[in-house]
């Protein structure tokens, strides 16, 4: 029950936090390709989420961001 809650939720978020559902993409490979990224964005921000509470994680250290002269 626990495997079949958590892929809900993957789908849930792919199809309405990412839009895909409502998307105007018309064709399988166009689909298909959205739908990957979609995914893969679902991953990063998973990583992320865990890094942050592990405080591992600096968006200024990651990004080698500089304070502007």
């Amino acid at each position: 029950m626990n495997e079949r809650t958590a892929a809900e939720r993957v789908n849930n978020r792919i199809l309405n936090h990412y839009g895909i559902e409502h998307s105007k993409n018309r064709g399988k490979k166009r689909i298909s390709f959205f739908t990957t990224i979609a995914a893969f964005n679902v991953h990063l921000d998973a990583q992320v989420k865990f890094l942050k509470s592990e405080k591992k994680f600096c968006f200024k250290d990651v990004f080698s961001i500089q304070p502007a002269a």
